[in-house]
């Protein structure tokens, strides 16, 4: 099935560029919802937030955390994101805006042809054999359409899962593992994707996880250029972003701060493009000028 001398090639690719100043970062990225408050119709909200997915794929970014920024959003409503169990109809799906988004074209979204890499996304289907469930992986030839399972316990049909695809050994059927995006990533140093989470508040991003630099986003913050970032083996750095009202806002409405000025809060806060000549830089226009601004500074140690 995989092609040896096209995935060594790949590998070779990836290894240089995983052993780079940039490719040990671990970039985690927090924003607030109310980003798309002041955005003027349902098609350019399901626009922007297309832009805003491409860009955190683009930049490799691991995880995206969304916040309350007034502190008011009840663990209830967070439980009900994560299950999916929003009350009437997808605005997007309802209203046939996915036919403007772009595609995101990640190293995860591989074609029908795509044979070179042994992982891949699938689908547990409701057919199983003796030897494991049925996975749906959509590759072209009509044999290695369905995977078996293989050392997996029972999963709900139709759930999405990460496979690790297995050489055939005399069988034309393809088995494979589970795995998920962070072995990947250790095992073949290919970007997988980023994971997405809610939080209530502002300190509940910075206090419940580990993080080895925090940036805090502010037109009213030092310029990048005089800040020090740490070249360290898996580095993870969290950027935070402020919604319409800024950190500010933020702050001032998380009942766990007791700070008023977000340079009290953010040891780092910074303007990642002084002297800029619009009045606003809007959040889907500054994720990309701050990520590129940080690689590059990644770069020039």
């Amino acid at each position: 099935m995989f092609n040896r001398k096209d995935r060594l090639q790949i590998n070779k690719k990836l290894k240089k560029r995983r052993n780079g100043p940039q490719g040990n970062v671990n970039w985690r990225f927090s924003l607030p919802g109310s980003i798309l408050n002041n955005v003027q119709t349902k098609e350019l909200r399901a626009y922007i937030t297309g832009e805003l997915a491409r860009s955190f794929a683009i930049f490799c970014v691991d995880e995206i955390i969304i916040f309350d920024e007034t502190a008011k959003i009840k663990q209830e409503k967070i439980n009900e994101y994560k299950e999916g169990n929003w009350s009437g109809q997808d605005p997007i799906n309802s209203n046939n805006c996915e036919c403007l988004l772009n595609p995101l074209d990640s190293m995860h979204h591989l074609r029908a042809t795509d044979i070179d890499l042994p992982f891949r996304e699938g689908i547990v289907l409701e057919k199983s054999s003796k030897k494991g469930q049925k996975c749906f992986v959509g590759l072209e030839r009509v044999n290695e359409r369905d995977v078996t399972l293989i050392n997996s316990e029972l999963i709900t049909p139709n759930k999405r899962v990460t496979l690790k695809l297995e050489e055939p050994k005399g069988s034309k059927k393809l088995k494979g593992y589970l795995t998920n995006s962070k072995q990947i990533r250790e095992e073949a140093g290919i970007y997988w994707g980023y994971s997405v989470r809610i939080a209530k508040c502002l300190s509940e991003v910075i206090n419940n996880s580990s993080y080895d630099f925090i940036i805090g986003t502010s037109e009213r913050g030092t310029p990048i250029e005089e800040i020090n970032i740490p070249k360290k083996e898996g580095c993870k750095i969290l950027i935070v972003f402020g919604g319409l009202n800024g950190l500010e806002f933020a702050i001032e409405s998380d009942p766990n701060i007791n700070l008023k000025n977000p340079t009290d809060y953010f040891k780092n806060y910074i303007n990642c493009l002084p002297d800029q000549g619009s009045r606003i830089i809007r959040t889907e226009e500054a994720i990309p000028i701050c990520l590129t601004s940080l690689k590059y500074k990644l770069n020039s140690f």
